[in-house]
């Protein structure tokens, strides 16, 4: 696993830790997948994480799975500073995280993609690529993405989670073993 913190945080800790597991760990058993992930305060935020599954598991590829199918969730509880007070306000943060375009030539600027302007019930940030994924991965094609939304202390907030064929290399990335 590789994070990068979103500032500059010299002479603090950054110690996050990863945890997975499956429903059914049954060999060959369509499982769902279980990630636990945490960062202790004082630790710095992040802005992004790359993390690698095993190659025994399997991703369905983009085509196989229509825009906006429901395909997990993401809970969370985001420790903020509001008001310029203290960063020791708890606040649960759910999102759905819905199968997403993956053609990376269909695009949507970083802030458009939050409303749905052709009135198919799904944010353009599902119907379209987010422009700024290609500025992390230049010129490479995912083969599956999903994408939440939801409001976080009043503020529209999104995540992505975009999968690589294995062995694709990220030229923002340093070499991974």
């Amino acid at each position: 696993m590789a994070l990068r913190p979103a500032h500059e945080a010299r002479g603090l800790s950054f110690n996050p830790h990863l945890e997975a597991s499956l429903t059914d760990s049954s060999p060959g058993a369509a499982s769902d997948i279980k990630l636990d992930f945490s960062i202790d305060a004082p630790d710095p935020i992040f802005e992004s994480i790359v993390t690698f599954l095993p190659s025994e598991m399997y991703i369905a590829p983009d085509d196989d799975v229509p825009n906006g199918a429901v395909a997990g969730m993401l809970e969370a509880t985001a420790t903020l500073g509001l008001f310029n007070g203290d960063c020791n306000t708890l606040l649960p943060v759910h999102f759905d995280l819905i199968e997403a375009n993956t053609d990376i030539h269909d695009l949507i600027p970083l802030y458009g993609g939050y409303q749905d302007f052709d009135g198919n019930g799904l944010p353009e940030n599902v119907d379209r690529y987010p422009e700024f994924l290609t500025r992390l991965a230049p010129n490479l094609q995912p083969i599956e993405r999903l994408y939440g939304q939801t409001l976080v202390a009043g503020v529209q907030t999104f995540v992505n989670f975009v999968v690589f064929e294995p062995g694709t290399k990220i030229a923002r990335l340093p070499e991974m073993n």
